[in-house]
């Protein structure tokens, strides 16, 4: 039965919208860094091939975009409407809001969870899925296996470490420039 919220025919655009966004993200880099000097020919000439190539390589990288973005997209929603509610209540501007709060960081650390779990749901790391006959596990045992990885003693640890170093760094920093 078709309904008005019925969106299951862009999931047949999606592999378009997908292209698109591969070549523009990759012609804006190009662009930015003029890694290929000041011919727009060749920059766009490059951009369509590495999104041809993406899109025809493998599934990989579009069901890696096709699951990291909308979050990303989540993401930056959630900090519009966190800076217009700090706005709201007499906040002065974004730079502001953004130093106050410390939000550059907390959205790059989000970002590269986001990218991280993206990847890991892509890519499904194959040896992990193996156990010792060679036969596949299941899902669960393959996400059991991840979060026993990353609640490991040794990666919390190192992960408490990074961030006593970070904030020492950040502590250290803020002294030498008074």
């Amino acid at each position: 039965m078709a309904t008005f919220l019925d969106v299951s025919a862009l999931s047949l655009v999606t592999p378009i919208f997908v292209f698109l966004l591969i070549f523009v993200l990759v012609y804006a880099t190009v662009l930015k860094t003029k890694i290929l000097g000041e011919n727009n020919a060749l920059m766009v000439t490059a951009a369509l091939s590495v999104a041809v190539i993406s899109m025809f390589a493998g599934s990989s990288v579009p069901q890696f975009i096709i699951n990291t973005v909308p979050w990303i997209v989540a993401l930056f929603i959630g900090l519009l409407f966190l800076i217009f509610i700090y706005l709201f209540l007499g906040g002065s501007s974004e730079k502001e809001i953004m130093e106050q709060l410390g939000l550059k960081w907390v959205v790059f650390v989000i970002l590269i969870v986001i990218v991280f779990i993206g990847l890991v749901q892509v890519i499904r790391l194959s040896p992990l899925q193996q156990s010792q006959g060679g036969n596949l596990t299941s899902e669960d045992t393959f996400k059991q296996e991840i979060v026993s990885t990353l609640v490991h003693p040794r990666i919390l640890g190192a992960l408490f470490l990074m961030i006593i170093a970070a904030f020492a760094v950040k502590l250290l920093t803020d002294q030498v420039k008074k």
